[in-house]
């Protein structure tokens, strides 16, 4: 593999990036550091339980020391996956649980005593399936009971949780204690046999025994003891004697003997056995007698602990002793001779320094871990100090030492700058970090910043949901509140060179981070410590949170016991070398006195430092593995996530420091060297290895830097609130993944041994044993499942996520979790990439930016990655493998770029889409033989994106191209409904659809069909353009046909009957235009008839039903022109109808008749005269109902004339040759109905009948042209007419002319000729009757004319 080495400039670049507390101390890395995290934070929300009692006056305001302490199941096999701590603050004491194995939803509950105070003494005691918690206040001694007997291992449950159970409150109690003195600290003791027995220190210096010997949760009454209190003597002689003062107590069982262990302020130690005292001891007196240094002016005996392991059990004494402090270890013995010795048998003191306030002892196999908790020098913070004794012997196996305060971590340090570099964005990470800060100090923060701001804080501390959070805050950035107090006038001048809310939030984010960190000292208040052998974990106990206390770097060992060859000049030039270093690698960064120490320092350990440069380089990575995920993890949950997540990132950053530092100083070897002509002299072996190590040096840095960016990136996982990329990381495949790892490589290990191999293994296990601590330790060295799982992952992370290997862990989980913004971040820390990675890296770079909405870049970084498949990368191959292996056959190019077009298509990318697929396509048509299968499905992804990117003459070319008619057939039902959803019916019609022009009807049709054409014909109409564009005109006219008979049968509104008019007379249209011989239509029987059954439908359409019924089912009906205009007319009616029929104020119409008479009458009724004469023309009805109603509507006008033309006037002018004036347009209308009624049926004089009895019967004047007409035509009829409406003169002139005109007709014998007899002898016969001398005349006259008839007849008869 190969590496990118840096220059110096280059150097300087790397290493502005250092994690913020600096560059390590010499042995820094090998201590071992406190760690925080979010599940070591207070658990919200808290349960709190409040035990009332009765205010005691006897109680005091004063100040109690208080109570903490941890529990770690180490008596419960199935539940050592936990542990529960507790701290009390006053009267309250909150215990909170936490275990390796899973999360806890009720992790905090909250005991409330007021007005009593929790005192020292707090204890849990596991008997008869029963966890019991022993609690003294002040006053009283409670005992509650958590039922845990049928708690299993695999349950979730928290046991703190069952305190939700009814049960648990009712069978708690409490033993009240009766004197009249407060107690301040206590110690209790829990037996299966013996109950509970607890001893009391009150403030005087009193000791009462307190026996509560019933069985839990029986409410039975107990006693209490004064086993050192004030005798008589001492009461009468108060003022001159007063007891010393308790100082500590401590409790064991040893063989069933309840032992008590007090400690006085004049440095005593008594022991009570059974309430009974049995041991009385000046222990600085032992201290004195056994130890040269133990005299001192000042010695202070401190506080008194037991421990024990199987049958050994310890004492442990504290005293400060001027400024040092001595631990006094003794064992407990009882059948120690001489009597009573054996309570406390002195066994050794250690001497460490002093400040120690606490501390804690765990044993394991006779080795006694001590944990210490100090005060610093300024009195303010706190550190820890530990060591390992071997209590058999006496001595120390692991010396004092100390323990790595908590650093801060901010998200970058410029090491030439030594400043913060943090963006506003920057500052919101660090501020809203689970890891960094409690929710209630964030919420606090933001409570005193936002000056007036509008927040629903009780929601906001009830969710406890820290994107709420975040976004309220940011919202307050937006608010005029905001602008108020946060955007100065000087911010909105315009000599401003940011924007004024920019400087506001910058002024803003500020403040709330300087909150932050001040509200957080007080969360970070130590109060004690605790620890969990099983475990094999300890840490402090804090204010607000607890610290886990993370080992040092195992595999660093080798330099402690470098550094122990000559270990003053190594810390004299290691000091110079971390200032040079944090000095920006400049020479003035150190002073000349420091330049002279080091060259007079540097040769006597310069081989110290060489064997140090050799064994560092050789921890890098360099194993090449598969990716494999273990079936399970044995632990796992938020505890276990985040301190595997945080032990790894302060490992990472160890070990990047420490590559700094030897970086600078091979940097300040050279320059001293090079400024001092080679004044330092130096060995062969120093240049070599500067030659030989130097660049894997400074690749080691680059990629401890690169790993160690990546894990405090921000990520955003299922869109909860952000978290660093280690936390997320380990909460979702990592444990999984490396442990993975690790079982492979316990595997092929076994198999690779060998004898030769034992031997050399013996060998150096005999090296390394000379460099390793000789023994364990319950937590220094702990050999717990827990620990080594801890460390195993941890060590092994480094291998796994090593950004140079070709697994790429850390770029895969990033793309699979779709975190594309640290995606891009981690790839522009890898850059330049080295060969090898280059295009796996071009590959993830296109995944970024597809993710953050780049297509055009993600594109170019795909195909840049191209020729990674050309040459069969292997990192590019495991990057498109789905296990994340190496394939067993190399991707080809289509393979690549069917995984490139998933990823684009995942995120909408269809104009590049097109493209690949273009490619693909191509791809696979050179290779057509081996992608048979394939390019089906190529073609329809091209079709697809080409139709997604509206390109659809290509896509239809496409398809048609597909060699599966199957997808054919699919794709084009696909591309038509995609036009039809665009509206594109231009498009769908114009398109060559090439031989599948009738699927495209066929698809159109079967829509047409099932399509609701009750609001519109789409479809129809679509198809009928289809047609009309093609020129058939035939298909047209049947898809308009029927549409109309799907119409026929729908409700019949205006929409239905307008739309239905318009088919209809399309399809007249269409057939006009084709030879006589193809004017006709077929369609299924089917589609004529009716969904309504009580519909009945046109005349025409009955005719058509009984022929179908005849037929059958599936007969077919042919419509000619002539059938479909009748239809084509009668609709046009009926929708004329529709309008006529409309009331505006009900804004409702009368649906139109269906039968044609009907609809001929509604017609004459509505004074449509015009489409009335048509339908009597078409249908050959009769027009004496229309003449009759058009010569009552003419003869009411002129009655009673309109000041304006009547609209029926203005419509019904079809038959109106020319238009006359106003008063004679409606006898115009009448005139034109006569006339081409006329022409149409000759011999028809019912037609004129008609009129002239409308005139005749309303005794209105006839006009000349219809009694012209009439005379001419019939004068028998009109005779008759005036004969009936006595109109006798009128009837005799017509009479008259009429036998004047036969009588000339006769001009020989054959000539034919007639009179109306009848009629003359009717109104002879009449006139008769009357005594009128007119009328008598006009007889006369009228018989003259029948006389010159008649003899005209005979003279020709006598010829």
């Amino acid at each position: 593999m190969s590496h990118t080495f840096l220059s110096l400039d280059e150097l300087e670049r790397c290493l502005t990036y250092v994690p913020t507390y600096g560059l390590p101390g010499m042995t820094d890395c090998l201590k071992g550091e406190e760690l925080v995290f979010a599940s070591t934070y207070t658990f919200q929300p808290i349960r709190v339980i409040r035990i009332s009692k009765e205010e005691l006056h006897t109680l005091t305001n004063e100040e109690v020391e208080p109570a903490v302490g941890s529990y770690d199941f180490r008596d419960i096999p199935n539940m050592i996956d936990r542990f529960i701590i507790w701290r009390s603050n006053r009267s309250a004491l909150l215990l909170e649980e936490r275990s390796v194995e899973r999360s806890f939803d009720f992790a905090s509950l909250c005991f409330n005593f007021s007005p009593a105070n929790v005192i020292p003494g707090t204890q849990f005691s596991f008997t008869h399936n029963k966890l019991i918690l022993l609690v003294p206040t002040q006053n009283a001694l409670y005992r509650f009971n958590f039922e845990i007997g049928i708690q299993k291992r695999n349950e979730a449950e928290a046991v703190l949780k069952l305190s939700e159970d009814q049960a648990f409150l009712y069978n708690y109690d409490c033993y009240e204690l009766t004197s009249s003195k407060t107690a301040c600290r206590a110690s209790i003791i829990h037996t299966a046999d013996g109950g509970t027995s607890a001893i009391y220190s009150l403030g005087d210096g009193q000791i009462v025994l307190v026996q509560m010997r019933h069985e839990p949760g029986k409410r039975g009454q107990g006693y209490e003891k004064v086993i050192r209190g004030e005798g008589l003597l001492q009461r009468v002689m108060k003022a001159a004697h007063q007891l010393s003062l308790v100082v500590s107590l401590a409790s064991c069982v040893v063989h069933r003997d309840i032992l008590f262990y007090v400690l006085f302020d004049d440095k005593r130690l008594h022991v009570y056995v059974n309430g009974k005292k049995e041991y009385d001891g000046n222990l600085y007196d032992i201290i004195i007698r056994n130890s040269d240094g133990g005299d001192g002016e000042h010695v202070t005996a401190e506080m008194v602990k037991t421990c024990s392991n199987a049958n050994s059990f310890y004492v442990v004494v504290l005293f400060q002793i001027d400024d040092h402090c001595v631990f006094m270890l003794g064992k407990i013995d009882p059948y120690l001779l001489p009597e009573h010795v054996g309570y406390f048998s002195f066994i050794n003191s250690f001497q460490t320094e002093s400040g120690v306030v606490d501390f804690t002892c765990a044993m394991q196999e006779d080795i006694l871990d001590i944990i210490c908790l100090c005060k610093v020098s300024d009195g303010i913070r706190y550190c820890l100090r530990s060591a390992s004794i071997d209590c058999l012997n006496g001595v120390l196996t692991i010396p004092w030492r100390g323990v790595n305060e908590i650093h801060g971590g901010d998200p970058q340090v410029s090491v030439l700058q030594a400043k913060p570099k943090q963006s506003v964005t920057a500052q919101k990470s660090y501020i809203f970090d689970p890891n960094r800060y409690s929710f209630g100090v964030v919420l606090r923060s933001l409570q005193l910043v936002c000056k007036k701001g509008t927040f629903n804080w009780g929601l906001l501390a009830r969710r406890h949901d820290w994107r709420m959070l975040r976004e309220a805050a940011e919202k307050y950035c937006s608010s005029a509140e905001f602008d108020q107090h946060y955007v100065t006038r000087e911010d909105r001048s315009l000599l401003a060179t940011i924007p004024p809310n920019q400087a506001g939030q910058e002024r803003f984010w500020t403040a709330l981070t300087r909150m932050c960190n001040e509200l957080i000292q007080n969360e970070c208040l130590s109060l004690g410590l605790w620890h969990s052998v099983p475990l094999g974990l300890y840490g402090t106990i804090q204010q607000g949170r607890f610290t886990v206390c993370r080992p040092g770097d195992e595999q660093l060992r080798w330099f402690e016991h470098l550094i122990g060859n000559d270990e003053k000049n190594v810390k004299i030039c290691w000091d110079i070398v971390t200032k040079f270093a944090a000095g920006g690698l400049v020479t003035s960064a150190i002073s000349i006195e420091e330049s002279e120490q080091f060259v007079n320092a540097f040769p006597t350990v310069s081989h110290i430092f060489e064997d140090a440069i050799m064994k560092f380089t050789e921890l890098r990575p360099v194993d090449e593995f598969d990716l494999d995920a273990a079936d399970g993890t044995p632990f796992h949950g938020s505890f276990t996530v985040g301190l595997l997540a945080t032990h790894f990132g302060r490992l990472i950053d160890d070990r990047l420091a420490l590559s700094q530092c030897f970086i600078a100083l091979m940097e300040l070897v050279k320059t001293l060297h090079s400024s001092q002509n080679e004044g330092i002299p130096l060995d062969a072996r120093w240049g070599l290895t500067v030659n030989t190590h130097e660049k894997s040096l400074h690749d080691m840095n680059r990629q401890f830097s690169i790993l160690s960016q990546t894990m405090k990136l921000r990520i955003s996982i299922d869109h909860y609130n952000e978290i660093n990329l280690a936390d997320g990381f380990f909460a979702s495949p990592g444990i999984p993944t490396i442990l993975g790892y690790s079982q492979d490589k316990e595997l092929v290990g076994e198999e690779e041994d060998t004898e030769e191999d034992e031997e050399e293994t013996r060998e150096g296990k005999a090296d390394i044993d000379a460099e390793k601590i000789p023994c364990v330790s319950p937590l220094k060295q702990s050999t717990s499942a827990y620990s080594q799982f801890i460390n195993r992952i941890v060590n092994d992370a480094v291998i796994v996520l090593w950004p140079e290997n070709t697994a790429m862990v850390l770029a895969r989980f990033l793309a699979n979790y779709h975190q594309y913004s640290a995606l891009q971040a981690y790839c522009q820390l890898n850059e330049p990439y080295i060969t090898e990675l280059c295009a796996a890296f071009r590959f993830f770079e296109g995944y970024a930016f597809a993710g953050l909405g780049d297509p055009e870049k993600a594109l170019q970084s795909f195909l840049d990655a191209l020729e990674g498949i050309n040459r069969e990368d292997e990192a590019l191959n495991r990057v498109l493998s789905p296990d994340g292996n190496v394939p067993d056959e190399p991707y080809s190019e289509l393979q690549y770029l069917l995984k490139i077009m998933a990823a684009m298509e995942v995120h909408g990318f269809h104009e590049q889409l097109v493209y690949l697929s273009r490619r693909a396509l191509k791809e696979a048509l050179q290779t057509k033989h081996l992608h048979t299968r394939v390019l089906p499905g190529l073609y329809t992804s091209l079709f697809k994106f080409e139709l997604i990117t509206e390109r659809y003459d290509d896509a239809l070319n496409t398809l048609l191209a597909n060699p599966v008619p199957e997808n054919r057939r699919i794709c084009l039902r696909e591309l038509i409904a995609k036009l039809i959803e665009q509206g594109k019916n231009k498009v769908i019609v114009d398109l060559n659809y090439g031989n599948m022009e009738q699927q495209v009807v066929n698809i159109l049709k079967a829509d047409a069909r099932t399509s609701d054409v009750s609001k519109e014909g789409y479809f129809y109409e679509l198809i009928y353009a289809f047609h009309v564009k093609r020129d058939l005109f035939q298909r047209a006219a049947l898809t308009m046909l029927e549409y109309s008979c799907r119409l026929q049968s729908e409700l019949q509104n205006r929409n239905v009957l307008s739309r239905r008019s318009r088919a209809l007379s399309i399809v007249v249209s269409l057939l006009s235009l084709l030879p006589e011989a193809d004017q006709f239509l077929i369609l299924p029987a089917s589609l004529e008839k009716s969904k309504n059954p009580t519909e009945q439908i046109e005349k025409a359409d009955e005719q058509v039903q009984k022929v179908e019924r005849k037929m059958g089912k599936n007969a077919l009906v042919i419509w000619t022109l002539d059938d479909i205009s009748k239809r084509a007319l009668l609709s046009s009616a009926r929708l004329v109808l529709f309008d006529a029929n409309y009331d505006p104020k009900e804004k409702k119409s009368i649906p139109p008749p269906i039968k044609l008479e009907e609809i001929f009458e509604q017609l004459i009724q509505k004074k449509l005269f015009d489409h009335a004469w048509e339908i009597s023309k078409v249908f050959d009805l009769k027009p004496y109902p229309l003449l009759k109603s058009v010569t009552v509507e003419c003869i009411h006008l002129d009655a009673r004339p309109p000041k304006c033309e009547p609209w029926w006037v203005a419509k019904n002018r079809k038959f109106v040759k020319k238009i006359p004036s106003l008063r004679e347009r409606h006898w115009a209308i009448l005139r034109g109905y006569v006339e081409v009624a006329m022409r149409r049926c000759p011999e028809d004089f019912k037609i004129l009948w008609t009129v002239t009895f409308v005139f005749l019967q309303h005794q209105w004047h006839m006009p000349p042209w219809l009694s012209n007409c009439y005379e001419d035509r019939c004068p028998a009829q009109y005779a008759y007419l005036l004969i009936m409406f006595d109109h006798l003169h009128l009837a005799c002139e017509t009479l008259k002319k009429k036998i004047i005109l036969e009588t000339k007709k006769i001009t020989s014998r054959n000539s034919h000729c007639s009179i109306p007899a009848t009629e003359i002898d009717w109104v002879l016969w009449l006139i008769s009757k009357r005594d009128d001398a007119t009328l008598t005349e006009d007889a006369k006259e009228l018989k003259d004319c029948v006389e010159r008839y008649f003899e005209r007849i005979a003279s020709f008869s006598r010829q």
